[in-house]
C-alpha cells in the first residue's frame, strides 16, 4: 500500500468520524417538549385547536433547538387565533410560554378566550319563497361558529333548487361584528333567477343499454317543475339495476323558452354478463360447488337471464330466471322461474321439479310484496311417507323492513309473511295452507353502542288435512342453521313408533343473541335457541321444547361480519352430535 492511499483512508476515517460525533450530538440536543392549553373549558374548541396545532402535532417530532420550538411557537399563534374566531371568541388572545425548569419543556398556552359572540339576525334578501333559518341548520341566539355559516350557504342554494330555483346564486354576503354588544349578524343577498321546469333530456354514455330502459326510470316528465329529489331518486334507481358503474345527472347554466332547463344524463355503463364458481364445505353437507352465468341486459332493457347450480352432498340444484324489471309499472318486476331439486337429508330422499311465475311489487320504503303462481311435482322416498304429489300453489309473500343493514343489522326490525295454498291434483284434489310468520328485532344498548340485543320469533302452521296427506318436504323440522342449532339436521320434530322423526304441521323456534363487538373487527356472539315441533295446526306450550345454547365468532369486513357459530343441544338425543359448527356470511339474522 503507497504512502498517499494510507493517508486517503486515514482522512476518510476521520470523516466518518465527525459524522458519528455529529450524529450522536444531534440526537442528544433534541427539545423534547410537551403542549398543554390553559384558560379554556370548551372542550369542542379544544379540540379543534389540538386538531390545527403544529405544535401539537409535532410533539413526536421534536426540534433540535430551542430557536426552532420558538419557531413553531410563533407559527402557531395566527392558526390557534383563527380557530377561536371561528368558534365564536373574536376577543380571544394567547400567551405562550416556556417552561425550562424540568428535562422536557413545558409549552403552555394560556387563552385568554374573551365573551362568546352569538348570532343575533340571519337575513335572506330577494328569496323567492320561504325559507325557514332551521332548515339551513341556523339557530339565532346561539355562538357563531363558521363553519355552520359556510355550511347554511350551501344548504341555501340546496333550499332553493327544492322550491325549483336551482340556477340560484349568492350575490353578496355581509358579516357584522358587533365588538360593543357582542353578537353578529348575517344578510345574504340572492341574484334573481327564474323558476325552472324539467326541459329535454340529452343521454350520453349508452352502448348497449336502450334510451328507453332510462326513460322508464326517469322520475319526473317533461315541463314538471324542478325538483332536486326526483333526480336523486332516478340516480338511485339507475345505480341499484347495477348495470352502470357511474351515473351523473346535471342541468345547463341557461333555461330555454317557458323556463325550461335542458337536462343531461351521463352514463357508463358495466359489464352486463358474468360468470361465477364458488366452493364452500359444511359439516351438514360436507363440499359443495356453485356455479353460476348471468346476463342482465337481454335485449337492451336490463332484462336479466342466469343459469345457476349448487353442488353438494344434501342438494342438487339448478335454477334458470328469467327477470324483466318494471313490468306494467314502475317498481313491479316479472319473474319466471324452472328449478328442478335433489335433496338427500337423514329422513327423506327428494326429487321436485317447479316452474314459477311471480311479481315482486315495491309498495313503498320498508314494504315489498310478491305474488305468483307455482306448479310442482314432488317425489318422495326413503321416508316413513313416500309418495308423489302435483301441486298447485299460490305463493304470497310480504316484507316489512326498517333494518339498516341486510348482512349486519344493529336497530330496526324485519317482518316477513309466507303464505302458499296449495292442491295436489294427484291425491282426490288434497288442499292445504302452509303458513310462516318470522320477526326479527334488533334493539341497541343504551349503556354501549358496542352491544346489541337480537332476537328471532318464528311461527309455523299448515292448515287442511292429516300430516300424512302432506309431503314430507312441506312440513316443518328443527335442526338447522337458524333454528335449534346444534342438532342433528331437520330431525327435531314428533316421531313414530320406531322413533323416526315424522315432521310437524306447526312450529315455534325462538332465538336471542346478545352481540358483543369487542374490537373493530372481532365480536363474540352467545345464543341461545328453543323451539318445538308440533302435528297439530297449532302447537301446544305443553308440547316438548327442546334448547339449545352456543357461542359466536365474528370478524367484520367491509361488506359484512364472517359468521362462525357452535351450537350445543340441551335436550340432546341418542343420534345428536355433542356440537355442530356453522359458518356462513352475516349475522344468523
Amino acid at each position: 500500500m503507497n504512502k498517499d492511499m494510507f493517508v486517503l483512508m486515514k482522512i476518510n476515517k476521520q470523516i466518518f468520524f465527525l459524522i458519528f460525533l455529529f450524529h450522536i450530538g444531534t440526537c442528544e440536543c433534541s427539545i423534547n417538549y410537551s403542549t398543554t392549553f390553559l384558560g379554556l373549558s370548551d372542550h369542542l374548541t379544544l379540540s379543534q385547536l389540538e386538531e390545527a396545532s403544529r405544535l401539537f402535532a409535532l410533539e413526536k417530532k421534536p426540534p433540535q433547538s430551542l430557536s426552532a420550538l420558538q419557531f413553531r411557537v410563533e407559527e402557531d399563534k395566527n392558526t390557534l387565533i383563527q380557530t377561536l374566531h371561528a368558534n365564536g371568541y373574536y376577543d380571544a388572545k394567547l400567551h405562550i410560554t416556556l417552561d425550562k425548569t424540568t428535562k422536557t419543556i413545558q409549552v403552555q398556552i394560556h387563552i385568554d378566550p374573551g365573551p362568546r359572540y352569538i348570532l343575533k339576525d340571519y337575513q335572506i334578501k330577494n328569496a323567492p319563497c320561504p325559507i325557514s333559518l332551521p332548515s339551513l341548520q341556523i339557530q339565532l341566539w346561539k355562538p357563531v361558529l363558521t363553519p355552520n355559516i359556510i355550511q347554511a350557504r350551501l344548504a341555501l342554494l340546496s333550499e332553493m333548487a327544492k322550491c325549483s330555483y336551482p340556477l340560484s346564486a349568492i350575490e353578496s354576503e355581509e358579516i357584522t361584528v358587533n365588538t360593543f354588544e357582542k353578537n353578529v349578524t348575517v344578510q345574504i343577498t340572492l341574484s334573481p333567477s327564474p323558476q325552472c321546469r324539467f326541459g329535454p333530456i340529452t343521454m350520453k354514455g349508452l352502448q348497449e343499454i336502450s334510451p328507453l330502459f332510462i326513460e322508464r326510470k326517469i322520475r319526473w316528465k317533461e315541463g314538471s317543475l324542478y325538483a332536486p329529489e326526483k333526480i336523486e331518486d332516478t340516480q338511485k334507481r339507475l345505480l341499484k339495476t347495477d348495470l352502470f358503474s357511474s351515473v351523473l345527472i346535471s342541468h345547463d347554466e341557461k333555461v330555454q323558452d317557458k323556463d325550461s332547463l335542458p337536462m343531461k344524463i351521463h352514463v357508463a355503463e358495466s359489464k352486463h354478463k358474468s360468470v361465477s364458481i364458488g366452493a364452500s364445505y359444511a359439516t351438514v353437507e360436507g363440499p359443495g360447488v356453485v356455479l353460476g352465468w348471468t346476463n342482465r341486459n337481454v335485449r337492451g332493457l336490463g332484462e336479466q337471464f342466469s343459469i345457476d347450480g349448487e353442488l353438494a352432498k344434501r342438494y342438487l340444484t339448478g335454477i334458470i330466471t328469467y327477470r324483466k324489471p318494471d313490468f306494467w309499472k314502475l317498481d313491479q318486476d316479472y319473474f319466471l322461474q324452472l328449478q328442478s331439486l335433489r335433496e338427500k337429508i337423514t329422513i327423506f330422499l327428494a326429487f321436485s321439479y317447479s316452474m314459477t311465475n311471480r311479481l315482486d311489487r315495491k309498495i313503498n320504503e320498508h314494504t315489498n310484496l310478491s305474488l305468483g303462481i307455482r306448479n310442482e311435482y314432488i317425489d318422495v322416498k326413503h321416508s316413513i311417507n313416500d309418495g308423489r304429489y302435483a301441486l298447485l300453489e299460490l305463493p304470497i309473500f310480504i316484507k316489512y323492513s326498517t333494518a339498516n343493514h341486510i348482512l349486519n343489522p344493529t336497530n330496526g326490525m324485519n317482518i316477513f309473511y309466507y303464505g302458499t295454498p296449495a292442491l295436489d291434483f294427484l291425491h282426490s284434489h288434497v288442499v292445504f295452507l302452509k303458513q310462516r310468520l318470522i320477526q326479527e328485532f334488533y334493539i341497541p344498548s343504551s349503556a354501549s353502542k358496542k352491544v346489541v340485543f337480537a332476537w328471532k320469533i318464528q311461527l309455523g302452521s299448515i292448515l287442511g288435512p292429516p300430516i300424512s296427506h302432506i309431503p314430507m318436504t312441506k312440513l316443518f323440522f328443527g335442526g338447522s342453521d337458524d333454528t335449534l342449532r346444534g342438532y342433528r339436521y331437520r330431525t327435531v320434530s314428533p316421531r313414530n313408533s320406531n322413533h323416526d322423526p315424522k315432521g310437524g304441521r306447526s312450529a315455534i323456534y325462538f332465538t336471542f343473541e346478545p352481540r358483543f363487538r369487542v374490537t373493530e373487527n372481532l365480536g363474540i356472539v352467545p345464543f341461545t335457541d328453543i323451539g318445538t315441533v308440533s302435528t297439530k295446526s297449532f302447537p301446544s306450550p305443553l308440547q316438548k321444547w327442546y334448547k339449545s345454547v352456543g357461542i359466536g365468532l365474528r370478524y367484520f369486513t367491509f361488506f359484512g361480519p364472517l359468521r362462525l357459530d357452535i351450537g350445543i343441544p340441551l335436550n340432546r338425543r341418542k343420534l345428536d352430535p355433542h356440537f355442530r359448527v356453522y359458518a356462513s356470511i352475516g349475522q344468523s339474522f
